[in-house]
């Protein structure tokens, strides 16, 4: 703390206590006879640096004895104090901190979102709001596992009966819907999806008469004359450099059918000398250059399902890149979809084509979550 900062603490201790000082005015600052202005006061009888003990006062309260009703610093007081952040209240602590300066400023996010500066923030010694047992050890120990004695962390007495107890036979009669019965026992719980209850196991893409249609993110949007292609770019980094990087990813999008009509999907192939052909799935079913192949299946007109994957290869990932400030880095494109209008699209009223149901894994085949961020479809650990 410093000097002015302590005098004018103890000054406030004194101008609240009972009565104030003789012929002061209430709030004023005590004038003490000797001291120099703005000095820390010096009080008889008390330990220098000590806490001042001031009649009527709430003891152990804040920068000493002060009122119980006294109202704490906040942002816009000119100082940076626990709790405020650059983000949170820049007035006070300063601008928010810039991807690529050399410091790796936890509390702006950088940890996620700025490789350059954070390489790792995992093994710091700190469990922090971004870091969980199953993405860093280190910092906050060990998920509980089957075989603790605990029934935590997602445990089931399907998966773990040691620790969560038997699950109710199929055949009893009783739908046991946490013990997984809405998938394993017909018998007792008939058909789950239709109930009106979202349940844990159900999502907006397995059940949409529970859960509700599932929001679409646009992912690109098409216009241009009848008769011409659109193409719309399907790019895939990972949230940040450490993260896992996706090998494998299956995507629903959708369109308007009346307006485009699904072409083809198109790669390049390039050489390191320059010139590049055309890759076209179809004919082709490989992404080039990285050996993926390309699945896809026309659910109906207007949507669309693709899936990603290596089948000689499990561990190569789709792409290297990564989000660095909310830009690429590195090579994230995959293919374009390509489109023919049927009918000509003004720029101002584009058609939209959107994403749903996106899922990913790992090269050690973990789920990671699909986002769509400013177009981009992004990997996160769940």
């Amino acid at each position: 703390m410093s000097r002015s900062f302590l005098a004018a603490a103890v000054a406030l201790a004194f101008s609240c206590g009972e009565g104030g000082g003789p012929g002061e005015v209430p709030g004023d600052v005590i004038d003490v006879p000797g001291e120099v202005p703005g000095d820390v006061i010096d009080v008889p009888g008390e330990v220098p640096g000590d806490v001042i003990d001031v009649p009527g006062e709430v003891p152990g309260d804040a920068y000493g004895d002060v009122p119980a009703d006294f109202v704490p610093p906040v942002c816009g007081d000119g100082m940076c104090t626990p709790g405020e952040t650059s983000n949170s209240c820049p007035a006070d602590c300063g601008s928010a901190a810039t991807c690529g300066d050399g410091i790796c400023d936890k509390a702006a996010g950088e940890c996620e979102t700025c490789g350059e500066d954070c390489e790792t923030c995992c093994g710091d010694g700190e469990c922090d709001e971004w870091e969980t047992c199953e993405t860093c050890v280190d910092d906050c120990g060990a998920c509980p596992a089957c075989g603790d004695g605990q029934c935590a962390g997602g445990e089931t007495c399907t998966e773990c009966p040691g620790d969560c107890g038997e699950c109710p036979p199929c055949g009893d009669g009783f739908c046991d819907k946490p013990a997984g019965e809405c998938q394993s026992c017909g018998m007792d719980c008939g058909v789950c999806c239709g109930d009106g209850a979202c349940d844990t196991f159900e999502t907006c893409g397995t059940c949409p008469s529970d859960c509700g249609d599932c929001p679409k993110a646009v992912l690109c949007a098409a216009f241009g004359q009848q008769g011409t292609s659109f193409s719309c770019p399907v790019v895939l980094a990972a949230d940040s450099q450490g993260s896992p990087k996706a090998a494998g990813f299956q995507l629903d999008f959708w369109y308007d059918s009346a307006a485009l009509t699904f072409a083809k999907f198109h790669d390049e192939l390039c050489q390191d000398g320059g010139g590049c052909i055309d890759w076209d799935i179809p004919p082709n079913n490989v992404i080039l250059p990285s050996g993926h192949t390309l699945a896809y299946l026309d659910v109906e007109p207007g949507h669309m399902r693709f899936l990603v994957y290596h089948g000689s290869d499990p561990f190569k990932p789709v792409t290297e890149a990564y989000m660095t400030g909310g830009t690429v880095s590195g090579d994230g494109e995959v293919f374009d979809i390509v489109f023919t209008v049927n009918q000509t699209i003004q720029q101002g009223s584009a058609e939209e084509v959107t994403v749903t149901d996106g899922v990913a894994t790992d090269k050690d085949a973990n789920k990671l979550a699909l986002d769509l961020v400013g177009g981009v479809l992004v990997t996160s650990l769940p």
